[in-house]
């Protein structure tokens, strides 16, 4: 459903999921001074429509000895798109598959053991699905997650 009109109070349990997805009901009530079964009607109603669609941990992948996060923008040929989205689904490496207006119209996220492992998995396996037009951009910092 597109085109929803949220009022204020769906905009805030919005604002604040947006930046912890584990608050519970009673906190999200407690912060925005509403009562706990408002708050939870709110949400259940907010993921009904689809508005909210999930919720992710946020993870400090260096923290893991993954300390290399890049993006790969490129175009592929039609033919072989569904395949790829495929095939990317499949891949723990790949973060986040994007299409986008533009010269390049895909955005690959990865992150990797480091930047030359990202660069020498995406030359293995994906000239399969014959990228071109591709530019590997490596991330120097996040200053606003």
């Amino acid at each position: 459903m597109k085109g929803l009109k949220l009022d204020k109070l769906n905009m805030d349990i919005i604002e604040l999921l947006e930046n912890d997805c584990t608050l519970t009901y009673q906190d999200i009530a407690k912060h925005l001074d509403k009562n706990l079964w408002t708050v939870r009607e709110r949400i259940d109603n907010l993921k009904r429509k689809g508005v909210i669609k999930g919720c992710k941990a946020k993870i400090d992948y260096t923290m893991i000895n993954l300390n290399c996060k890049a993006y790969l923008f490129f175009n592929i040929p039609p033919d072989k798109i569904d395949d790829f989205v495929k095939f990317a689904k499949s891949q723990k490496m790949i973060k986040k598959l994007t299409i986008i207006s533009g010269e390049r119209r895909f955005i690959a996220e990865f992150v990797g053991e480091s930047c030359a492992y990202i660069r020498d998995y995406i030359k293995e396996n994906f000239v399969q699905y014959g990228i071109y037009d591709t530019s590997l951009e490596i991330v120097l910092e996040e200053p606003i997650d």
